[in-house]
């Protein structure tokens, strides 16, 4: 059985639900985390409060790539693969994590603080293709929190119980300085893929780094963008894409 933490089970405080957190904490193998209560129906969610993984494949990954340079994470969502990047780590290495849902962040923030995790570096802003302003959809039509499946979209759906805000949206190559080896990018920014690697593609360049996506962007643009690098798909990593150059050391 995981190990726990909760307050009260009921839901009727009455106050300002902005400014109160409602979480749970629960443990795995890598560490403690913080779970958004309104989230808990997630996959992910219900993966570490029975003290699994999620994706395991993916957090091997991530680890395997983790002793070769920096690795960059978009949509961290609670921080379910913080623990793992960060310990993986070589010396020196650095863990640039993004998540643009204001309740996941905070609880990314306390997960990152429960492992004291020194070098993560994490960001509450979606990633594109530019500096921008776009609207994250955080609830579906029905009103229920998405959590780890909120997604920047073109305008919310007025006629359903869709809930969302303006989040600022950053390039990863402004973010990540250009002195840093980066060894893995890892995009799951629900098919906002494409936008995120436009926004990176100084750093791709620069870094030939290891390719993990949960939607490849159209085969016109790979072929225009990441087959002349050298970038093919190498396989999956449990339900997503891996790409690299065939430069990562084996």
């Amino acid at each position: 059985m995981p190990a726990l933490l909760d307050g009260p089970a009921n839901d009727d405080y009455d106050g300002d639900e902005k400014a109160v957190l409602r979480c749970v904490v629960a443990y795995n193998r890598h560490g403690g985390y913080c779970i958004p209560r309104r989230a808990m129906h997630r996959p992910c969610a219900q993966a570490v409060l029975r003290g699994e993984e999620f994706e395991p494949q993916t957090v091997a990954e991530i680890c395997r790539c983790a002793s070769g340079g920096d690795i960059v994470h978009a949509g961290a969502f609670f921080g379910d693969m913080l623990p793992a990047a960060s310990r993986a780590s070589a010396p020196g290495g650095l863990v640039w994590a993004f998540e643009p849902n204001r309740e996941s962040y905070r609880c990314a923030e306390i997960t990152v603080a429960i492992n004291d995790l020194a070098n993560v570096r994490l960001a509450p802003v979606a990633v594109g293709a530019s500096a921008d302003v776009a609207m994250l959809r955080v609830a579906d039509g029905t009103g229920r929190p998405l959590g780890g499946k909120s997604g920047i979209v073109e305008a919310l759906d007025r006629s359903s119980a869709e809930q969302g805000y303006p989040v600022p949206v950053a390039r990863i190559d402004d973010t990540v300085p250009h002195d840093r080896l980066v060894a893995l990018i890892h995009l799951d920014v629900e098919r906002h893929e494409q936008g995120a690697l436009e926004g990176a593609m100084a750093t791709i360049r620069r870094c030939r780094p290891a390719l993990i996506l949960e939607t490849v962007p159209d085969a016109g643009w790979c072929a225009a963008h990441l087959l002349p690098l050298g970038y093919r798909i190498a396989g999956r990593v449990g339900p997503n894409t891996l790409l690299d150059n065939g430069r990562r050391s084996a």
